[in-house]
């Protein structure tokens, strides 16, 4: 298994929940197994109130691409690698 997907597997199956606002979604011109990798630009809020600003990198599966637009609530899941905190899209496509 790719490094990448061990660690998109290690966030979204031991990562703490949050919930993000997708401020905008930009398809890149990238596709893993005909499904579309995306750059979403989110607002996090963290159960405790804080907010931070990110932008993430993943796959989502095609069929559920239109929950994933611009002022929708989603899921996400963070844990820090190597003194980084990293964020996954719950949902995201794992190959």
């Amino acid at each position: 298994m790719p490094v990448i997907t061990v660690i998109l597997v290690a966030i979204l199956t031991g990562g703490m929940s949050a919930q993000a606002k997708i401020n905008s979604i930009q398809q890149t011109n990238v596709q893993v197994d005909n499904q579309p990798e995306v750059l979403l630009d989110l607002s996090v809020t963290k159960p405790n109130g804080e907010t931070i600003h990110t932008v993430v990198k993943t796959v989502i599966p095609i069929v559920n691409i239109p929950a994933f637009q611009k002022g929708s609530i989603i899921e996400v899941k963070h844990m820090t690698i190597d003194n980084e905190l990293k964020f996954e899209v719950v949902g995201a496509y794992v190959p």
